[in-house]
């Protein structure tokens, strides 16, 4: 914490990756770092062409509005940027490209599900949305 600038976390929904990156901050803050810590996430998606229905979805398993509700969910518990992988699951390129523009789209109309960083977003004019908050 005395000499990184950030974190990259893997495998974990945005409950869980909240109360690891309060003790991350808390963490660094306590070694006397005095710069803000930066919070990059990848998430390793399985995008499929149906929502998934049910209990049991894991975090960011599921139809291009079920992966944006999760980036918007780690955007909400300030997660800085998402990096998603879409490639696994892509069976071509032509695959991969539709499935980026679908999350792309989706995650932008999402943005984040914190009313006061929505507002401070519209009001800075970004328009990252989910992706990158």
């Amino acid at each position: 914490m005395g000499r990184a600038d950030g974190w990259m976390p893997v495998a974990m929904g945005a409950e869980a990756l909240a109360a690891r990156w309060a003790e991350a901050r808390a963490a660094a803050g306590g070694r006397g770092r005095e710069r803000p810590l930066q919070s990059v996430v990848r998430a390793n998606t399985r995008h499929t062409p149906r929502a998934h229905v049910g209990e049991g979805r894991a975090p960011f398993r599921g139809d291009a509005a079920q992966i944006a509700e999760d980036l918007a969910a780690r955007a909400a518990v300030g997660v800085e940027e998402n990096i998603p992988e879409l490639a696994a699951g892509a069976r071509d390129a032509r695959e991969l490209a539709d499935v980026a523009a679908a999350v792309y789209e989706a995650a932008r109309t999402a943005g984040p599900r914190d009313p006061a960083a929505r507002a401070a977003r519209q009001s800075s004019g970004s328009s990252t949305g989910a992706i990158s908050s």
